[in-house]
């Protein structure tokens, strides 16, 4: 059903006419306005010879005394309701996809840096790191540049955290061994 609720959505926006009808339409693409068409000629160009009983949805001002029954009878908006259920579902699925792309395009903003970046960040510390440090900055720096990627941000830190640990440990064992004593760091 959501087929015909989505075909008939394209024909409100292509033609701004609200319809319903039994049966398939032979395309799958609504076809455009062609100016001077009879609606019989529209209708066989557009929903094609397999469908029947179309129905133009037109506003109109009934007469005061009109029962409601009558007018929900006579105007059933069952088909309307889907239509704009099937809008609402492709609105829905167009703000997803803008929020899918956005946290993609942050994503990849954030998740890698240039390599040089890292070097002009170098550059200003260069007095007051120790020669280890610059050294580890710049393997991962020619890394990058070799291989002509900017550097991932989470294998920088993963790198950064071995590199701390192994560091806090071999110190740790260095003092143990010195003072033999358990000292944690």
């Amino acid at each position: 059903m959501a087929a015909k609720e989505r075909y008939c959505y394209q024909i409100l926006k292509i033609h701004s006419v609200i319809v319903d009808f039994d049966g398939k339409p032979h395309l799958s693409k609504v076809p455009g306005v062609v100016q001077g068409e009879t609606f019989n000629q529209w209708r066989r160009r557009v929903l094609g010879p397999e469908v029947d009983n179309v129905v133009v949805y037109c506003p109109q001002e009934p007469s005061p005394q009109t029962r409601m029954h009558n007018l929900r009878v006579a105007n059933s908006a069952r088909h309307v309701e889907r239509m704009f259920r099937e809008f609402g579902k492709t609105k829905d699925n167009k703000k997803q996809k803008a929020v899918d792309d956005a946290i993609a395009d942050t994503t990849a903003k954030f998740s890698n840096v240039p390599w040089e970046t890292l070097e002009d960040l170098l550059a200003e510390k260069q007095h007051s790191l120790e020669p280890s440090i610059q050294d580890f900055f710049q393997r991962i720096i020619e890394s990058s540049r070799k291989s002509e990627e900017d550097i991932s941000i989470e294998k920088l830190l993963n790198e950064l955290i071995d590199s701390y640990n192994s560091a806090a440990r071999m110190f740790r064992e260095k003092v143990n061994k010195s003072c033999d004593c358990k000292l944690e760091v």
